[in-house]
């Protein structure tokens, strides 16, 4: 390569640049690369180039001498074609000085600036990395990638006092995330191929519980380089305390620490974890924050984690984590801790459920000595105070409610009724009221009361049965976002209900066809 002095274009949007395009030394120590509004910029192989050295000056970027000497000369020489730019290091228009929302839609057809949802950013990177403090963004439904290709280093980073919302339908709307799924996937390879996946789909590290993901399904990230690429697949947060709610952690995975998360000390409330694997952590790794501090999980489901060594729901590590009404079932390990692993830690265990976990619920290591109280443990917790070992009769994982997936309490669970008020939440992992009986329920979901509904007004209210009757006034308790409804009748085929609307959690409006009806 020259040393002469060169400076390269490139246009809005994602665009290579070849290797031999680019003169990797310049006379003043640096290589020019001029940016039009909109363009970004990264350099392959990650193994080699790392974004540090790159300085956004307005929209130029100087990558200095000391990156670019860092290239494999035989290498460059032999395949110049392929040392393209991709997406470690993206540069987009000069930084917003105002905070405010930005929409972020893949099928929007507007100007693409963020500025409203006829406008919205297609992809949720440039959007995210255009951010400033104060900002929300309001994503709708699709499936969102960190970049395409290339490399496996990039990842959504999150940012101090600024609010990811996902769950808005297509063109805007009420923010529904299970209806409205808004995925965050790590499949930017081969698709099917989880071996050119990121190593991390989102990355919180070092940020503090301002920068808040709310309303995401993260799945295919598969940690499974070196250190720290092989932890966290889904979500690697170290030395990080970031804000997660209503998110679903599902199909990421680990070979060392944390398949769907690694993190220090983050918040997490209304979120589950299903069908992530790791050697240690199938769902959860939480360590390496300060020590004696730890994560707060609040209304959080583990299910069908696996760790081929120890904590196939989570695994805790030298800190005192707050675990409170949570629930962990049907998650497995090849050693220790098939529901919660503790390794120098004395996590405080609240108002949660452990069954059906293999081989055992909990295990400890290092000293460890967890308080575990008000709790249903199958087999019993010899050191914990008020533990149940009757059967929670546990349902299967599912939508109920809510915005993400629960396990329903079944008619004669040993947990109805059975949690601490002192710690028990306002609401359970699908927003329903806590008590809905005589007590708050154990573990992440609140059973509801099965006596039927009354109906308080019909209109039509007279009449034959020639069409649809609305009901504007479904009243009960209870009711959460996905409830359905049916009218049924002894001799009678049931009727189900059509554009049934919760208004609120003891108010129904929906629409029956009774054309025909007896």
């Amino acid at each position: 390569m020259g040393a002469s002095r060169s400076a390269q274009s490139l246009a809005a949007g994602r665009k290579r640049l070849l290797g031999t395009e680019l003169l990797s030394k310049a006379s003043s120590g640096s290589t020019a690369v001029a940016l039009s509004a909109g363009g970004w910029l990264a350099l392959r192989p990650p193994e080699i180039v790392e974004p540090e050295p790159v300085t956004p000056r307005g929209q130029t970027i100087y990558a200095k001498e000391s990156l670019m000497n860092r290239q494999v000369r035989s290498t460059w020489s032999s395949v110049p074609a392929k040392v393209v730019l991709a997406a470690l290091l993206v540069v987009l228009p000069v930084a917003r000085g105002s905070a405010g929302d930005i929409y972020v839609n893949q099928n929007a057809t507007g100007a693409n600036n963020g500025t409203s949802w006829a406008n919205a950013y297609k992809d949720l990177q440039p959007a995210l990395i255009a951010a400033v403090s104060g900002d929300t963004l309001r994503v709708a439904q699709g499936v969102y990638k960190p970049t395409a290709g290339y490399s496996r280093a990039p990842t959504f980073q999150l940012k101090n006092r600024v609010t990811l919302y996902g769950g808005y339908p297509t063109g805007g709307g009420t923010r529904n995330p299970a209806a409205n799924v808004t995925t965050l996937s790590g499949d930017i390879g081969t698709v099917g191929d989880n071996s050119d996946n990121s190593y991390h789909v989102v990355t919180g590290r070092e940020t503090d519980n301002t920068a808040v993901l709310d309303g995401f399904t993260i799945t295919g990230g598969n940690a499974s380089g070196g250190d720290p690429d092989d932890r966290g697949g889904g979500m690697y947060s170290k030395a990080g305390s970031p804000t997660v709610q209503n998110v679903i952690f599902t199909g990421n995975s680990a070979t060392n620490d944390g398949g769907g998360m690694y993190g220090g000390d983050p918040r997490l409330t209304n979120v589950t974890f299903t069908s992530n694997s790791a050697t240690n952590g199938g769902g959860m790794y939480d360590g390496c924050a300060v020590l004696g501090s730890g994560g707060t999980l609040t209304n959080v489901t583990f299910s069908g984690n696996s760790a081929s060594s120890s904590g196939g729901g989570m695994y805790n590590k030298d800190n005192y984590s707050s675990l409170t009404n949570v629930t962990f079932s049907g998650n497995s390990a090849g050693k220790h801790g098939g529901g919660v692993y503790n390794d120098g830690s004395n996590p405080r265990v609240r108002n949660a459920v452990l069954w059906g976990n293999t081989p055992n619920q909990i295990g400890n290591l290092g000293g460890s000595a967890p308080v575990v109280t008000d709790s249903v443990v199958q087999g019993g917790y010899a050191a914990g105070t008020n533990i149940i070992t009757a059967d929670p009769k546990l349902g299967t994982l599912g939508y109920y409610g809510g915005y993400t997936q629960t396990i329903p309490l079944l008619a004669g669970s040993s947990a109805i009724d059975g949690a601490n008020p002192a710690y028990a939440p306002t609401t359970d992992q699908r927003g329903v009221t806590r008590p809905q009986g005589v007590g708050d329920d154990i573990g992440a979901y609140e059973s509801c009361s099965t006596a039927p509904p009354t109906l308080t007004s019909i209109t039509p209210n007279n009449g034959a049965n020639t069409g649809p009757v609305d009901i504007t006034n479904l009243a009960g308790t209870g009711f959460v976002t996905g409830a359905t409804v049916k009218l049924t009748k002894a001799g009678q085929g049931d009727i189900e209900g059509i554009s049934v609307t919760v208004v609120s959690s003891t108010k129904i409006t929906c629409r029956f066809d009774l054309s025909g009806a007896a």
